[in-house]
């Protein structure tokens, strides 16, 4: 892939296929390109990715995930302070919100915290099917 530096302005047409820049003295070219060498630079778009995505990559910290990590945490506190005052065990203390279908994308931490979840429902069905039944005949 070329690499792309600019923006830059054109100075004058010279033919249909190719312009005359001005590259304000940092480079130590020919000023003159084809049209097949330039691309138009267009201002309200900063991201010059070729792909652009939307799914809250590595790459950077959006505010969504932010306020996310927050909300998790804040439930966390708030299942050990549950846990502490009631002397309940905290596969008794689900919530239901990690349950419900996210309306929005679906990210690592609420694919974590719903495997969680899902995983303590089963683990809590297991203890009731293994428990000893009373029969009365």
């Amino acid at each position: 892939m070329p690499r792309i530096d600019g923006p830059f302005t054109v100075t004058k047409r010279i033919n249909n296929n190719s312009y005359r820049v001005d590259l304000q003295g940092k480079y130590n070219i020919s000023p003159s390109f084809n049209v097949a060498d330039l691309s138009p630079f267009l201002a309200d778009e900063p991201d010059l990715r070729s792909n652009p995505f939307q799914e809250g990559g590595d790459d950077a910290i959006m505010d969504e995930e932010v306020q996310e990590k927050q909300l998790l945490a804040e439930e966390e506190d708030g299942m050990e302070q549950l846990v502490a005052a009631d002397g309940l065990e905290a596969e008794q203390l689900v919530p239901e919100e990690s349950l419900a279908i996210p309306t929005g994308p679906i990210t690592r931490s609420r694919t974590k915290a719903l495997n969680q979840a899902i995983g303590k429902v089963l683990s809590a069905m297991n203890q009731q099917e293994t428990k000893p039944t009373t029969w009365f005949v």
